[in-house]
């Protein structure tokens, strides 16, 4: 903290926001980095950041603002940082209950089967819950491509998954 910036009106609402996600962040962050602490760092470093001034001029929210941040922070720890092993399985916590025996084997084989860009889509739309233009903003593109991509990458998604759950018609949703 010591700009002063998150002591001034507007650094308060990006160190608020930033709290707010911060969760989110760090369970996007380790699937990216395949390190709990790869992502803790880029945390802090995203933290540094704000704290140097505002997030991405031209985003449609704060929330995409530091979403857009934590990939490309991905991105340069990828590149130049210590990062888990490429490919390997992200250690997950046992399935929540009524979840079918299975469940977080499949999540990693699914995972593996997608793609990583198809992944990230998956991951940041359903379980990071970032929608429409805040998608499109993060992954650089337009609303429509990102609603194409979004339906393939989900009716692939329900095929491998409809082995170990039965995918209803509410989709992904129900999983």
């Amino acid at each position: 903290m010591a700009t002063g910036l998150f002591k001034t009106a507007a650094g308060v609402v990006e160190q608020k926001t930033l709290e707010e996600e911060a969760d989110g962040l760090r369970a996007y962050l380790t699937v990216r980095l395949r390190s709990a602490r790869a992502a803790s760092d880029a945390l802090g470093a995203i933290a540094e950041q704000l704290e140097q001034g505002p997030g991405a001029a031209g985003a449609p929210s704060r929330r995409a603002a530091l979403f857009l941040a934590a990939r490309n922070q991905a991105e340069y720890e990828k590149l130049f940082g210590e990062v888990g092993t490429p490919g390997g399985a992200v250690p997950w916590a046992p399935p929540p209950p009524g979840r079918p025996v299975g469940w977080s084997e499949a999540i990693d084989e699914l995972r593996r089967a997608i793609g990583d860009d198809e992944a990230e889509l998956l991951e940041l739309h359903h379980a990071r819950n970032v929608r429409g233009f805040d998608l499109a903003f993060v992954l650089g593109t337009d609303v429509e491509t990102i609603e194409r991509r979004l339906e393939a990458a989900e009716g692939f998604a329900k095929l491998l998954l409809r082995d170990v759950a039965d995918v209803g018609p509410k989709g992904l949703k129900e999983l």
